[in-house]
């Protein structure tokens, strides 16, 4: 017969290895996918809440514009001179000036052509941008069209949905109603921040997501380093158990700590060294009752040798004894 080949070697260290890198594998995926949910509602809350200042900014400097003044202006480059354009310029330069993130404040009136508005006030009506040159004067006709919220503003103050393109540029506008005394809309005032601006007011979120993520990280991999360590450790002390007791101590006993399977596994593992040894105790004093009976059998048979045997097992002991021997 062929000999038996032995249990392949349990790998402790890869194994904890392997399962070091399954949690903390896990658990980076469960933070990635969090930090994206969580990233997506922050940019939006805060996508919201830049609409919603914008809208509060055009609202308020809406109050403080005259709406009669307004309609006095002549809607003509000439108009930049009248006192009503300056008087009103002043004053929405004064509210730029409070609101730093506001890049362009305007009014807009609404011509007879669908979707075409003029201007009437602009603190600035001639901008270079990109090389070029925009003007905004009195009278400039603007295509409204391609802004439903800033049509909306005709009845009640809204802001764009997202960043709109125009000749000024990328930009996110407020827009609220001008008045006369009799309640009429006379004129929209509109508000834009660029979107550079919105963009660095968002890399706020995208910085606090990221030191996040770093953190999130970090306690990944020290759990899961701690996490696989606590797991492998009862592991490796089942594996020394079962080395003990193939090597035949069956007195051996496990000792894992807590209320898990593995604590469970291991006070199984003890009762069944428990039950070998017993077994082999009752094994051994079977051999010993059956020695017995035939060392009785050969003295009754030869009475010449009778307490021989028991004479060479008490000397054999000894001799056992004095060598170290159990």
């Amino acid at each position: 017969m062929g000999s038996v080949p032995p249990p392949p070697k349990f790998q402790s260290n890869s194994f904890q290895v392997k399962l070091t890198l399954v949690f903390i594998l896990s658990m980076l995926f469960t933070l990635v996918l969090s930090n994206l949910l969580i990233y997506q509602f922050a940019l939006n809350s805060q996508f919201q809440s830049l609409r919603q200042r914008l809208v509060l900014i055009a609202q308020t400097a809406a109050l403080f514009i005259d709406g009669e003044e307004l309609s006095r202006v002549p809607l003509n480059q000439g108009g930049v001179s009248s006192a009503e354009y300056q008087h009103v310029a002043g004053q929405l330069r004064s509210i730029k000036a409070i609101s730093p993130q506001i890049a362009y404040i305007y009014t807009l009136t609404p011509t007879q052509k669908a979707g075409t508005w003029q201007f009437v006030v602009d603190p600035d009506p001639s901008v270079q941008i990109d090389r070029r040159t925009v003007t905004s004067f009195p009278g400039d006709h603007y295509d409204a069209g391609r802004f439903p919220q800033m049509m909306e503003a005709l009845k009640n103050a809204s802001s764009d949905e997202s960043l709109q393109i125009d000749e000024w540029g990328v930009t996110l506008s407020g827009y609220a109603p001008i008045r006369n005394a009799s309640g009429r809309t006379v004129a929209v005032l509109g508000v834009d921040m660029l979107a550079h601006d919105v963009y660095e007011t968002q890399k706020t979120v995208q910085v606090r997501i990221l030191l996040v993520a770093v953190l999130g990280i970090v306690t990944a991999i020290f759990l899961g380093m701690v996490g696989s360590r606590k797991v492998s450790r009862p592991l490796k002390e089942l594996v020394k158990a079962t080395k003990r007791l193939a090597d035949g101590d069956l007195a051996y006993q496990v000792e894992v700590q807590g209320e898990t399977e593995f604590h469970e596994l291991a006070h199984s593992f003890n009762r069944m060294a428990k039950s070998l040894q017993e077994s082999r105790r009752r094994i051994v004093g079977y051999f010993y009752g059956v020695v017995r009976s035939l060392i009785k059998v050969l003295e009754f048979r030869d009475q010449y040798t009778r307490g021989h045997s028991e004479s060479v097992a008490i000397l054999a002991g000894k001799i056992a004894t004095k060598l170290g021997y159990s």
